[in-house]
């Protein structure tokens, strides 16, 4: 059988690997929610998985998997301290998701502030990695007053402009790009706390397309009620149970979509697809596209 002695990669069903995955080399069994067990990874080498797959020991003690990769951005359905710890290589697929989510912003913005053009309203924008550097180009090429604070990558490049929070969110959009993280130098969970939205300008429009648990909902909701905010929520603490004041409240409510077109997926593919091509046989060309 071709490939019979190659790899052996347990693939989410939904990841659109069509035409990537050389299944000549591959031993590939494709699976879906329910199959996500130990049992079934007893002879695995590297499994390919989206958010709704939760990695930890839970999954893979005693398995001999010595690969993860995610065809998502974001890691926090990742034990990433965990699988450090039992040496488990681990790739995502940052910026695959970035031009969906960008055109996200700035449909919903456009519909919600019908004068965006002639306003020119000032753009906050927190967290500016792949995402948050699409949604500021679109910003510049608008002509709009863009903001930007992203402590880490001021931290790591000299030449990067970073400004103070707080001078930020002092905007009339402040949208949210920053990984959900608990820990390190910078965390992120409740950035937006009940201090910084009760600070925030009658009017403001705060935009979460990142991850639930990086704002305080409770102190969003009350702040729509008493201050006028105004809010567009891609994603929620604790989904898919939400805060249902905040969903009745915010002006647009998405389930968690906004990166979920055809072309991110695609894009996340081709990002597992490379990480699996350089785990295997390192030295091939890479697959991926860089975000515009």
């Amino acid at each position: 059988m071709p490939g019979a002695r190659g790899p052996h990669l347990v693939v989410d069903a939904g990841i659109p690997f069509e035409g990537l995955l050389r299944e000549d080399f591959y031993r590939v069994t494709w699976t879906e929610g329910p199959g996500w067990t130990r049992s079934a990874l007893a002879h695995t080498d590297a499994i390919c998985v989206r958010s709704t797959t939760r990695v930890d020991a839970s999954l893979l003690e005693g398995t001999p998997v010595r690969m993860v990769a995610t065809a998502t951005s974001g890691t926090d359905h990742l034990d990433l301290d965990w699988l450090a710890d039992r040496g488990i290589a681990v790739y995502a697929a940052p910026g695959s998701n970035a031009v969906a989510v960008a055109e996200y912003v700035w449909a919903n913005l456009r519909a919600l502030l019908p004068d965006l053009l002639t306003a020119r309203p000032r753009i906050g924008i927190v967290g500016c990695g792949q995402v948050g550097q699409c949604v500021a180009r679109r910003a510049a090429l608008l002509g709009l007053d863009v903001r930007i604070s992203d402590p880490p990558r001021a931290l790591a490049e000299a030449d990067f402009f970073d400004q103070p929070l707080d001078e930020v969110l002092n905007s009339d959009v402040v949208t949210l790009h920053v990984p959900l993280t608990r820990s390190g130098p910078f965390p992120t969970v409740n950035l937006l706390d009940a201090q910084r939205i009760a600070a925030l300008a009658p009017g403001t429009v705060v935009i979460n397309a990142a991850r639930g648990g990086v704002l305080d909902e409770q102190a969003l909701a009350a702040g729509i009620s008493d201050h006028g905010l105004r809010a567009i929520l891609d994603c929620w603490d604790g989904e898919p149970q939400i805060n249902p004041q905040l969903l009745k409240r915010a002006e647009v409510a998405t389930p968690h979509c906004a990166g979920h077109t055809l072309d991110a997926k695609q894009r996340g593919a081709r990002f597992v697809t490379e990480a699996l091509e350089a785990f295997f046989r390192p030295g091939l060309a890479p697959l991926a596209a860089t975000p515009d």
